[in-house]
Parts: C-alpha cells; sequence; structure tokens
C-alpha cells in the first residue's frame, strides 16, 4: 500500500471514528437527551420544567467561555492531546448523575461541570482533526462526521429512555455514561491522530500542512469583522433551533404521544433526517457555495416550527421531527466548514472557539426561554414562534456573506480592515 493509498483509506477512518466521538459529544450526551429526563426529575423532585431547563443554560454558558480556550490548547498542543482527557472526565461526570438527590444546585453545578470538562471533547476538537485530514472533500467528510450529533441525539435518548423504563432515572445517566467510556473513548483513542504526517502520510490536496506552522495571534483575528459576524451566526443557529429539540420529547408528550415513541421513534426519525441532512448539505459544500445551501435547510426548519405553532394535532409532530432534523444537518456543517474557509487550519481552533462559544450561548438561551414559556402560558406556541421568526434572521446573514478565499488560503493572509467597515465584506 503505497503512501497515498494509505492516507485516502486512514483520512475516512478518522471521519468515521470522529462520528462516533460526535455522537456522545455534550449536544446529543446533555442537551439533546435532556428531554428524556424532564419528566421523571418532576416527578422525583417536583422541579418545574423552566428552572430544569436552567441547568442546560449554566452548561451551556460554561461551555461557551471554555471553548476559546480549549480552541486555544488545540491549535498548541493538538486535538488528540486535549480530546481524550475531555472525554473521560466528561463521561465520568455524566456517571455522577446517579447521586442526585434533588437539590437544584447540585443539579446546576454538575451541569456547569459539565460544560468546563467536556470543552475539549466536542466539534471544536473533531472538526479541528476533520479540517487537517480533508481539503477536497472536506464539506462531505465534515457532513458525514457531524452527523455523528444527530444519530447520538437518537442512541442516547433511547439508551436512557430504555434505563429509565426499565431501572430509573438514575440509570439513564449511567447508560449515557457507559457509551461514552466503553465505546467511543477507545476508538478515538486507537484511530485519532491530528494529521496525516503522524502517520506518515501525506496531506490531501487542500489541507496544507503549512498552515500549521504558524499561529495567529487572538488580537488578528479579533480585528477581523468576520470573525464576529461567524460568532453571531453561531448563536443564531443555536437559539433557533435548540429550543425545540431539547423540548422535543415533552413538547410531544404533551400532545398524547408516549414517552417511548418520543424519546425513541421521534428522536429516531428526526436523526435518520439529520443523518441525510449532514451528509448531503456536506457534499454539496464541496460543490455549491455553502451558505445559499444551508438556507435551504434552515428554512424547512423554520416551516416545521410553524406548523406546530399553528396545529394542535398529532401528525404535525412527525413532520416537525423531519424537518428540524434536516435543519439541523446544517448547523455543525457550515460552521465549521465556514470557518475552516475563511480563517484556515492554522487559526481553526481558535476561530471555532469563538464561533462555538456564539453557539453555546444560544444554546444557553434557548432551551431556558422554551421551559419558562410553557411554565407561563401552558404551551409551547409563542417560543415555537419566535424560533422561526430568529432562523429567517438567520438566513438573511447567511445570504450576505462573502465569496470564499481561494482553498489554500484565507482572510488573514489579507490586511484587517477598519471595524467600522462592512461586518460581512472583508
Amino acid at each position: 500500500m503505497t503512501r497515498t493509498t494509505g492516507s485516502t483509506l486512514y483520512r475516512w477512518y478518522i471521519c468515521a471514528v470522529s462520528f462516533v466521538g460526535l455522537m456522545v459529544c455534550q449536544s446529543p450526551a446533555v442537551f439533546l437527551s435532556f428531554g428524556v429526563f424532564m419528566k421523571p426529575l418532576a416527578a422525583a423532585f417536583g422541579w418545574e420544567r423552566g428552572p430544569m431547563s436552567l441547568a442546560l443554560s449554566f452548561c451551556a454558558i460554561a461551555l461557551a467561555l471554555v471553548s476559546p480556550l480549549a480552541g486555544s490548547l488545540i491549535d498548541r498542543f493538538g486535538a488528540r492531546r486535549v480530546l481524550l482527557p475531555s472525554m473521560i472526565g466528561f463521561g465520568l461526570l455524566i456517571a455522577s448523575g446517579y447521586s442526585l438527590s434533588g437539590s437544584l444546585l447540585q443539579f446546576y453545578v454538575l451541569y456547569i461541570l459539565l460544560g468546563i470538562v467536556g470543552a475539549g471533547a466536542n466539534n471544536v476538537s473533531f472538526m479541528r482533526v476533520i479540517t487537517a485530514w480533508f481539503g477536497r472533500l472536506r464539506g462531505r467528510a465534515l457532513g458525514i462526521a457531524s452527523s455523528g450529533v444527530a444519530m447520538g441525539a437518537a442512541v442516547l435518548s433511547f439508551v436512557a429512555q430504555q434505563c429509565i423504563s426499565r431501572f430509573g432515572w438514575r440509570a439513564g445517566y449511567l447508560g449515557i455514561a457507559a457509551v461514552i467510556l466503553f465505546v467511543a473513548v477507545p476508538l478515538v483513542a486507537l484511530v485519532i491522530r491530528d494529521r496525516p504526517s503522524d502517520l506518515g502520510f501525506e496531506p490531501e490536496a487542500g489541507a496544507s500542512a503549512m498552515q500549521e506552522r504558524s499561529k495567529v495571534p487572538l488580537g488578528e483575528i479579533l480585528r477581523r469583522p468576520l470573525a464576529w459576524v461567524l460568532v453571531l451566526l453561531g448563536f443564531l443557529v443555536a437559539v433557533s433551533m435548540h429550543g425545540g429539540q431539547v423540548h422535543m420529547v415533552p413538547l410531544m408528550t404533551d400532545r398524547g404521544i408516549s414517552p417511548a415513541v418520543a424519546a425513541g421513534g421521534m428522536a429516531f426519525l428526526m436523526a435518520v433526517s439529520s443523518v441525510i441532512g449532514r451528509v448531503s448539505i456536506g457534499a454539496l459544500f464541496d460543490y455549491f457555495f455553502a451558505p445559499r445551501i444551508s438556507i435551504f435547510a434552515f428554512l424547512a426548519a423554520a416551516c416545521g416550527l410553524i406548523l406546530m405553532m399553528v396545529s394542535n394535532a398529532t401528525w404535525p409532530c412527525y413532520v416537525f421531527a423531519i424537518t428540524m432534523g434536516f435543519g439541523s444537518g446544517a448547523e455543525s456543517d457550515v460552521l465549521g466548514y465556514l470557518t475552516s474557509r475563511y480563517f484556515g487550519l492554522k487559526a481553526f481552533g481558535r476561530v471555532y472557539g469563538l464561533v462555538f462559544a456564539g453557539f453555546m450561548l444560544g444554546t444557553a438561551v434557548a432551551p431556558y426561554f422554551f421551559g419558562a414559556i410553557f411554565d407561563r402560558t401552558g404551551n409551547y406556541q409563542v417560543a415555537l414562534g419566535v424560533s422561526a421568526a430568529l432562523i429567517l434572521v438567520l438566513c438573511v446573514v447567511l445570504a450576505l456573506l462573502p465569496r470564499f478565499p481561494p482553498l489554500n488560503s484565507s482572510v488573514l493572509e489579507e490586511p484587517a480592515p477598519a471595524l467600522s467597515g462592512a461586518a460581512v465584506r472583508v
């Protein structure tokens, strides 16, 4: 086997294991599986959905604050050295959910620690690895790898629901932790490497190793208006999408769908739709301008939200699961892809850490907003309408983005414009 052939084959191993790693990152393991625990915890401790959802907000804020630091560490030491300790600590913390005592303060502290400790075990690390291994087919690879988030939402919600049904809610935390520690961690340890040169392989065309040799000061990145536009995009993506996704199980059970169907069948339907969306959208990124492709996916999600808002029937739940899944297929894909195409590999960790911080701030707002609206009104209608409106704002921002620089260059090679200039023109 030649070095080129070996590199071609191994990078798809990297993609597959990144898929598994993202199946158990914070989005599916903490945020998207949270709905499974809502009613059991409310029954056990008498908690309302608003205060309960605040734990996710604290987790997201902690993750937002730590993500830029995690990105800098990844740029300095490599993804693998940050990824593995973070995954192990994150899995152990999930398992400690078994010992929750009914104190909301203890619940909040646990979720804050999940945000801090797991900061290196999410999109920032895996997207950095994919970017280093893939050039021309980067969009496709990012789509395949990030579809692990969608599949993880279905798998971990199902695992947790089965454990809860048989042994109680405490076992749900242990079930998720077992998947992280005994499946994902060994695979990541065996396969993931930071770059092709670690194994003596040549990089794919477009995945230039030259970009890794110098690091970009954070101040230079912060002077780029386009970096702040990407942070805004991250915020808008999360705040418009994650409220409905996190509250999907209680939203559907409130309409008469059984918990098993909501956490199993509906979550699986959303996951399949999301996988299809992520893979197909990621592949289209390699041939068409990525922001325009993403707009269509997000508009599909807006249609699902509006349908749920205007109808209280059961059948819109199926449309909601499909369209929200397809729309979520663009979220991680577009943020990672835009970061890599605009800023290149040498600044990827720092820039994507900032973008992911914006994403997590949106995630902090959305679940609590949905829970608070429900506690005040007894339904989710207002929250669904606000989410749909925010998606329209997101699409406008995407439509205003500039064209990409050439594949092996970045906007950092051009003089930094004044911050008083147009935000999206660099």
